[in-house]
């Protein structure tokens, strides 16, 4: 049997302001409901546990009050499950405030393209991003000249408008394209890339660094259902709006649906495109700043070098993660490193033995190895910030999950729909035609600003 420990003496209580209540106390038949205050959410939470112990019910319940209390949410979902529990708990009141993005929705396609709306400020960390990305999907084989032109390839496009994920293809193999772009660029060294060193490259450097990435991207845009999404050059939402004015976005990147390489593509940009956002709010006063409450189910599947920044920066932006996931074995020894040194509160649900010797250091001398083994269904350890300081571990179980009084999911997404999305038949003309005038030959004034500038042909 699992020990159990008696919470701190300035335990947040259910029913207090600003605490969001998630479990109950189980020390000496003490049972006190409790949660974790809104300031102390910004040091971000962390939650781990094997599945069906009780990790997506806390889930549930944190976002339930958030949507209650008119906060602003996003959820990220790699499995739809959750989102599909949250649409149930949606406020009639907060109907018109739902963002669903569903890639299964394939008759009615969401915009998302990472590359639009980036002030110059931001285009270098939205290009780390993007290639933090691609250095976790291409994993051993990632070499110094695919950093370079996937660089490269995401400065020019950025300079240019109505770009998208699809570009990055047409950039790299469509000489007609490129000419174009090029003309746009506004960056002396980023053009001076393409005018000159791209144009000299030999084949092998082609065998290199463009095939693989024509390779990667092109099975990224494979199928239509994901091509109609990433390929649309506007979204309808604005996910810096959706922070300011507290919207809640909910997003299903099933990896059942899209593939687990896809699954982790898509929901890496929508993190990076996320931060990017929060970082663009230096534009105003920290105490106009609303909090916006991230979660993110089975991070590991989306977290890349740039997850250290955020979870040390974010909280500056007042966007707060809830993170969770399943066993330490996902997560690498950096990202490990960079949870357990930033999150500020962290719950513990039964886990294997291998991440229960990890574990043991974080909660010890309160709880040891074989307790968090041996922990039942729905109980928890936890150690928590509260004011900012961390207490010493105790130990818990959720509440329960009150059942949805009301069901508003067919009219959100009904609702979401005519919003926020386009018909299937309308957005693949759209890329049809886009297609076309990609291809097409540069007229020439859309080429001379290039040929003024510098004396080598343009490829």
């Amino acid at each position: 049997m699992a020990r159990k420990s008696d919470p701190p003496q300035d335990l947040p209580r259910a029913g207090e302001k600003d605490v969001s209540t998630f479990g109950i106390t189980n020390y000496h038949n003490n049972f006190v409901k409790f949660g974790v205050r809104l300031e102390d959410r910004r040091r971000h939470l962390y939650v781990v546990g094997k599945s069906g112990v009780g990790k997506s019910k806390l889930l549930e319940l944190l976002i339930k009050e958030d949507l209650e209390r008119g906060r602003g949410v996003a959820v990220l979902d790699p499995h739809g499950d959750l989102v599909d529990s949250v649409l149930k708990h949606v406020p009639k009141s907060r109907i018109d405030d739902v963002i669903l993005f569903d890639p299964g929705d394939t008759e009615f396609p969401i915009a998302f393209n990472p590359l639009a709306k980036v002030d110059e400020a931001y285009k270098m960390q939205l290009t780390i991003g993007f290639l933090d990305i691609f250095k976790k999907l291409f994993g051993d084989n990632w070499t110094y000249r695919l950093e370079h032109v996937l660089r490269y390839t995401t400065l020019a496009l950025l300079d240019s408008p109505n770009t998208t994920v699809l570009s990055i293809l047409k950039m790299l193999n469509d000489k007609n394209y490129r000419q174009k772009i090029v003309a746009r660029i506004q960056d002396n060294v980023v053009k001076s890339f393409w005018v000159s060193e791209f144009a000299a490259w030999s084949e092998k450097f082609d065998s290199e660094a463009i095939t693989p990435l024509l390779n990667k991207v092109g099975q990224f845009v494979a199928t239509n259902m994901i091509r109609n999404i990433i390929g649309q050059p506007t979204a309808r939402f604005d996910i810096r709006d959706v922070m300011d004015k507290k919207k809640i976005l909910l997003m299903k990147v099933s990896k059942g649906l899209l593939g687990e390489e896809n699954s982790s593509l898509i929901g890496s940009m929508i993190i990076t495109k996320m931060y990017q956002a929060a970082m663009s709010r230096a534009d105003m006063a920290e105490e106009q700043r609303s909090d916006f409450y991230f979660y993110v189910d089975e991070f590991q599947n989306f977290a890349t070098d740039t997850f250290y920044e955020i979870l040390s920066e974010a909280r500056k932006y007042h966007l707060d993660l809830t993170i969770a996931h399943q066993y330490m074995g996902q997560l690498s020894s950096r990202i490990r490193q960079t949870v357990f040194g930033n999150v500020g509160s962290m719950i513990s649900f039964r886990v294997g033995a291998e991440d229960a010797v990890v574990l043991e250091k974080e909660y010890e001398p309160i709880f040891k190895e074989r307790d968090i083994i041996n922990l039942g269904v729905r109980e928890f350890y936890v150690k928590m910030s509260v004011k900012g300081e961390i207490r010493e571990a105790f130990s818990g179980r959720t509440v329960d999950v009150p059942k949805p009084k009301d069901d508003h999911s067919r009219e959100i997404i009904e609702l979401s729909r005519k919003k926020y999305c386009q018909p299937k038949k309308q957005v693949e003309e759209m890329l049809r035609k886009w297609d076309e005038a990609a291809a097409a030959p540069p007229k020439e004034d859309e080429i001379s600003s290039v040929e003024e500038k510098f004396e080598e042909p343009i490829i």
